[in-house]
């Protein structure tokens, strides 16, 4: 019994690890087109990834229960501000299940942030581009092609994620 139950451990301990290291982390490679789609926001407006063609689009998924995501959104909110007036549009994507919208004015009422944010309370939008983990972020070229995809929370209005847009804003 006690053999059997190690074994059962450590196989569920191998499959969890593989699950973790090896899964993937995106559908697409940079340079490859990425799915176009439509949700509505909070308000009910119906958007399209298309309505942004010719820019440079920042998608984040993210859901109010996720510590990561709330610290990142600030830094957000902030990048959003920097390229305000350029041809740049951040499109968040919130990932909370059933009455997503009400969750998501009562974040934006309780931090004051301003954002776009729309509703995918089905995953389906997370499914397509391969999101297993939040926040999850994907920048998007003007041509619908993926620039690269970045895991894990960051803070946006840092150099770094602010050069790498600033250099296909030139483009």
């Amino acid at each position: 019994m006690k053999r059997t139950l190690t074994t059962f451990g450590f196989l569920f301990l191998a499959v969890l690890l593989i699950f973790i290291f090896f899964r993937p982390s995106s559908r697409w490679k940079a340079g490859e087109g990425v799915s176009k789609f439509s949700l509505h926001t909070e308000e009910g407006e119906k958007v399209s990834l298309s309505d942004f063609s010719g820019k440079i689009v920042l998608i984040n998924f993210w859901a109010t229960w996720c510590p990561p995501c709330i610290e990142e959104m600030p830094s957000l909110v902030a990048l959003q501000k920097r390229f305000a007036g350029r041809p740049f549009v951040l499109l968040t994507v919130n990932e909370d299940e059933g009455g997503s919208d009400v969750l998501v004015r009562q974040f934006k009422k309780q931090t004051g942030l301003d954002f776009l944010s729309l509703l995918d309370e089905t995953g389906s939008i997370a499914d397509a581009f391969g999101v297993y983990s939040l926040p999850q972020s994907f920048l998007i070229d003007g041509q619908g092609q993926l620039i690269r995809q970045i895991s894990g929370a960051v803070n946006w209005s840092g150099r770094k994620y602010v050069e790498l847009i600033e250099s296909h804003l030139e483009k």
